[in-house]
């Protein structure tokens, strides 16, 4: 990140208010994987599963990463309450926390009541990504701050990566994987608490028109690839 950019975070209150939001939300997402160590241990030694059959339920929780484009389609052609981004944003963002608590409360796992709930969990923040990214793109291009914006993200994403790494280990060997889903569903938590203060967007209303510019948009990002 350049000085220059550095002083435009400082002399921009919403520029902060954007750069902390998006920390957030990527730190979230890079935490969500603090139980595979543990949901590893689960289904080999305590469910007798195969490393076949546990690299098949981790495909599957990763579905939701997988359609991401279709998640900007619906957040850009059908607004929530008026809102495109925000309501969206509480939305999946609650979702998210909720799938980690619920997990949190069970007695006993079994393969589908873990596979299922953990990829709602997995939706919920594949749809906040989306979300987050269509933010800096529209923010970071209106105050010329794209690439500083970037750089908050992917440095929040790998100090969560980081601790995952340790953390993840040690939880896996001292702790129930119950307490390892809870502290897992407090990060979106958090991000819904920021959410409610650090997103303002005006209310708007879906179009054909708009409908019809994101979806050859999407269809482009595709074709591009």
């Amino acid at each position: 990140m350049t000085q220059a950019a550095l002083k435009l975070f400082r002399g921009n209150p919403e520029a902060r208010r954007l750069a902390l939001i998006f920390a957030v939300v990527y730190f979230a997402q890079g935490m969500w994987y603090l139980p595979n160590l543990s949901i590893t241990f689960l289904l080999k030694d305590t469910l007798g599963l195969s490393a076949a059959q546990t690299a098949a339920f981790f495909s599957i929780t990763v579905v939701p990463w997988l359609i991401k484009p279709v998640y900007g389609l619906i957040s850009d052609f059908v607004p929530l309450f008026g809102r495109r981004r925000k309501s969206y944003f509480l939305l999946t963002c609650g979702l998210a926390a909720a799938m980690g608590y619920h997990l949190s409360m069970q007695g006993t796992y079994t393969y589908w009541k873990v596979a299922i709930s953990f990829t709602l969990m997995g939706l919920g923040l594949a749809f906040t990504d989306v979300l987050t990214d269509a933010m800096m793109v529209e923010n970071g291009q209106r105050l010329g701050l794209t690439g500083p914006f970037q750089a908050v993200q992917w440095a929040a994403i790998s100090v969560a990566s980081m601790l995952v790494g340790v953390g993840g280990g040690w939880l896996a060997q001292r702790a129930p994987l119950s307490v390892t889903f809870f502290l897992s569903s407090l990060f979106p938590l958090v991000s819904f608490a920021m959410a409610l203060w650090a997103i303002r967007e005006p209310r708007v209303k879906a179009g054909e028109r708009q409908f019809r510019e994101t979806w050859l948009a999407i269809r482009g990002a595709i074709g591009s690839r």
